[in-house]
Formats: structure tokens, C-alpha cells, sequence
């Protein structure tokens, strides 16, 4: 079991999401990034935080349920906490409760467990088990870095072949000189 990642959530919003998607590919991680998401109401365009699911799915009966969607969405924007969804529908009759809170979930073709970490932007938004923080933030670093070397290439005007000969030190990380 690794040790517990103590990498301040402030460090992980100072790369895009798109770093993190190449850089999850070239440790071959799948299925973590997510697209055409947005933050719901006034949230920060870019984030940080621990991942908490919830599932809702349509009522069924007359039974009072204890927690709705709205109560949750009323909790996130009162403590300030970003919602991410594809969309808002105010349906009256579309009564939902809270079917499965605290487990797995499929958010826009992403596994999501409570307790990853989740960065997001404009862009989308990525989900990072804790246990594959610290390999993670490693490649995003180097994603990163190669971005910045190519984008003086692009913005001269470089060919297409200058720029994916460039590009395609992304498809190596460096190794890690640590063997413990």
C-alpha cells in the first residue's frame, strides 16, 4: 500500500486538464477524463478537491425521500463546493432521490470513486485515484514542459513535422532515479 499523498490541491489546478489526460495515456491509465462537463452555478472554472458521489435515478410512489438533488446542489453552492454537470433541466414533475450516495459511478465515461481526486477546467475534468497522485503529477510535469518547449515552435510558425518531431518527446517520461 502506498503512502498517503500530501500534494497541496493549489498544485494540481496550475496545470490543464488536457496535461493530465496525455500525461494519465503515457502511464496508461484509462477511462479517467471526462468531457463537456461544466461547473454548475458560480464554482471556479478551475479546481481541485476530493471526489463525493452521488447517484440519483427517478422516484418511484409517493414515498418522501430525505435528500434531493436540489437540497444537494443548495449544500455544494452554499459551502462553495463546484457541482460539474452537462446540463440543468427544471422539470417539475421529474421527481429524483438519492439512490446510491458514496459509491462508484460513471461521470461522463469516467470510473469515479468517492475520495479521488478530481481536477477540472473549461476543458473537462479528470479523476485521479490518491494511490497514482504523486506518479501522475510527475508525468503532468512533464507533459507540461514539453508543452511549453513546442509553443514557441508553433507560434513561429514551425511545420507540422517540426512540431510532431517535438511533440513526440511526450511519448517518453523520463525515468525516476528513485528505487525505493
Amino acid at each position: 500500500m502506498s503512502e498517503p499523498d500530501h500534494t497541496p490541491l493549489s498544485v494540481l489546478t496550475g496545470y490543464p486538464t488536457s496535461n493530465y489526460h496525455d500525461a494519465m495515456r503515457l502511464l496508461g491509465l484509462r477511462g479517467s477524463f471526462t468531457t463537456g462537463l461544466a461547473p454548475l452555478g458560480t464554482a471556479p472554472v478551475r479546481f481541485a478537491g476530493r471526489a463525493t458521489t452521488a447517484r440519483f435515478l427517478p422516484s418511484r410512489g409517493r414515498r418522501p425521500t430525505r435528500l434531493t438533488m436540489y437540497d444537494l446542489i443548495e449544500r455544494a453552492g452554499a459551502g462553495g463546493v463546484p457541482l460539474l454537470c452537462r446540463g440543468v433541466l427544471m422539470n417539475a414533475s421529474a421527481q429524483l432521490e438519492l439512490r446510491a450516495p458514496g459509491e462508484a459511478l460513471d461521470c461522463a465515461g469516467a470510473l469515479v470513486l468517492p475520495g479521488d481526486i478530481v481536477v477540472a477546467d473549461g476543458d473537462g475534468a479528470v479523476f485521479v485515484s490518491p494511490a497514482d497522485l504523486a506518479e501522475v503529477l510527475g508525468a503532468v510535469r512533464h507533459v507540461a514542459s514539453v508543452v511549453e518547449a513546442v509553443m514557441p515552435l508553433v507560434r513561429a510558425g514551425a511545420t507540422a513535422k517540426t512540431v510532431a518531431e517535438a511533440l513526440a518527446a511526450k511519448r517518453a517520461l523520463p525515468v525516476s532515479q528513485d528505487k525505493s
